[in-house]
This record gives structure tokens, C-alpha cells and sequence, in this order.
């Protein structure tokens, strides 16, 4: 994985968290998901928050394209899951509606968020949650700062 990425799961939201910062390509974010798929504690019923507010996105649609075939032949979903996305450039707002409509079909319920608060309330998690996600987004920023 490159330097401009990070995960965690946690189990007990039955979360998985990605970060990245800078620049992150479309391979970045296929090795970020090899990564988290090979964890122990991984589990394909776990939601997704993917956070690249300090990023910038370089994709183009076939690129997006080439996630879901890496997606298709790497993860089985036999339930629904949730992805927030936040965002924070108008560029990966497009991409990100590239995304939904492909997410969905996979069984990926997708919705984009400026504001994490936002994403608590589409996930309903309580203050307590929401601390410790916020903890985990704040270690992975400063791992990647080093």
C-alpha cells in the first residue's frame, strides 16, 4: 500500500475506515482494499466509510470501472452494505456520482458527504461511536504524517 493510504476495521460498529491524503490514484485504493479483504477481521457484511477529504482523486470513469471489476472478482456481498464517502473537491463529487450508480448495483448503498456529521446521522451512530471513529480517522492522519 502506498504512503497516501491507511485502513482500520472495527468490529464492534462493524466498520471498515479508509483515509487517504494527496494524491490517490485508482491502484492506491485496489491495494487498499486487497489489504483490508486479507485482514483477519475482516467481514464483507461491514460498512465502509471512506474518507479523502485531504486527497485528491486522479480517476477517470474507466478507472471506477476498473475498481468493480477487481471488486467483482475479489468480494462477495451477500447483504447490503453502506459506504459513506466524504469529500471535499468538486472533482471527487463527480466521480463519486460515477460510483453510485455501479456501487448500487453491487449491493452497495453509497451516499457522499461533505461533513462527517452528516454521515453520523445516515448512519445513526451515538456519540460514543462517533468518538471512537473519530479517534480512528485522526490516528490514521497522523500515521500517514510521519
Amino acid at each position: 500500500m502506498g504512503d497516501n493510504t491507511s485502513y482500520t476495521i472495527i468490529p464492534e460498529l462493524k466498520l471498515i475506515i479508509t483515509y487517504g491524503k494527496g494524491r490517490v490514484f485508482i491502484e492506491d485504493i485496489i491495494q487498499l482494499n486487497r489489504n483490508f479483504i486479507s485482514d483477519k477481521q475482516y467481514d464483507p457484511s461491514f460498512n465502509l466509510l471512506m474518507d479523502f477529504r485531504d486527497s485528491i482523486a486522479i480517476a477517470f470513469k474507466f478507472d471506477i470501472l476498473d475498481f468493480f471489476d477487481f471488486f467483482k472478482e475479489n468480494v462477495s456481498l451477500k447483504t447490503r452494505i453502506r459506504n459513506g464517502i466524504l469529500y471535499g473537491t468538486p472533482n471527487q463529487k463527480f466521480l463519486i456520482s460515477i460510483y453510485k450508480p455501479i456501487a448500487n448495483l453491487a449491493k452497495i448503498d453509497t451516499e457522499n458527504f461533505k461533513d462527517i456529521k452528516l454521515y453520523f446521522d445516515w448512519m445513526q451512530f451515538s456519540e460514543d461511536e462517533q468518538k471512537v471513529i473519530n479517534d480512528a480517522i485522526r490516528s490514521m492522519k497522523s500515521n500517514l504524517s510521519d
